[in-house]
């Protein structure tokens, strides 16, 4: 089934993924910052992740998203 899927890579097609400095990357750094937020909608949660990689990298590493979500999913 294809439809009501979000897959989040984290970086852009023919990319290279930055490690970040601390326990975790960026991307991962993000994603625990932010998916614990209980009554947002995950379109919101990943747009903040997506802000906090490109924050971190300097713009370097930008998230990217594929998805066929047809509602909202909190």
């Amino acid at each position: 089934r294809t439809s009501d899927m979000l897959i989040a890579f984290s970086t852009a097609q023919g990319m290279v993924a930055l490690d970040g400095s601390g326990d975790h990357s960026p991307f991962a750094e993000g994603l625990l910052g932010n998916m614990n937020k209980q009554d947002e909608e995950l379109s919101d949660v990943m747009q903040a992740v997506s802000r906090h990689v490109r924050e971190k990298t300097e713009g370097r590493q930008t998230v990217w998203l594929e998805n066929s979500l047809t509602k909202d999913f909190f």
